[in-house]
């Protein structure tokens, strides 16, 4: 058996979740924003602005490196948000976040801060589903 790297346990998480939208809409309504698909194409350290809904809460995967993090997602993908600090946010909560494409263990992320980020009006039902993974 070999070992499990630590982006595999992320990717198991983002998939794991599925989002049942309560009367919202996915994508980007602001110039600025653009879809988490398009800022995971950008190069590292480039700055970007997305949308999306939290599908893994801040704090859950307490990392090593002592960021306080959380997981959005939109119809196009999902990515991790690497704070250094906590924030209080809903599973589910629509959030707006701005900061810089990084990479922690070979996984892309953005990197934050907690006024960078704006919480939205909508709202969304994040459950459990079902998946098969080939490794």
């Amino acid at each position: 058996k070999q070992p499990q790297h630590p982006s595999s346990v992320w990717h198991l998480l983002c998939l794991a979740f599925v989002l049942v939208p309560l009367g919202s809409s996915y994508g980007s309504d602001q110039p600025d924003t653009v879809t988490i698909a398009t800022a995971r194409g950008f190069s590292l350290g480039k700055e970007a602005s997305v949308r999306g809904f939290i599908t893994v809460p801040p704090s859950l995967l307490a990392s090593f490196t002592g960021e306080q993090g959380f997981a959005i997602e939109d119809s196009t993908g999902g990515i991790y948000v690497q704070l250094e600090s906590a924030i209080s946010l809903q599973l589910g909560k629509e959030v707006r976040v701005s900061g810089r494409l990084a990479e922690i263990a070979k996984l892309t992320v953005i990197s934050s801060r907690i006024e960078l980020i704006e919480q939205l009006s909508q709202q969304v039902a994040v459950q459990p589903a079902d998946i098969t993974l080939e490794l």
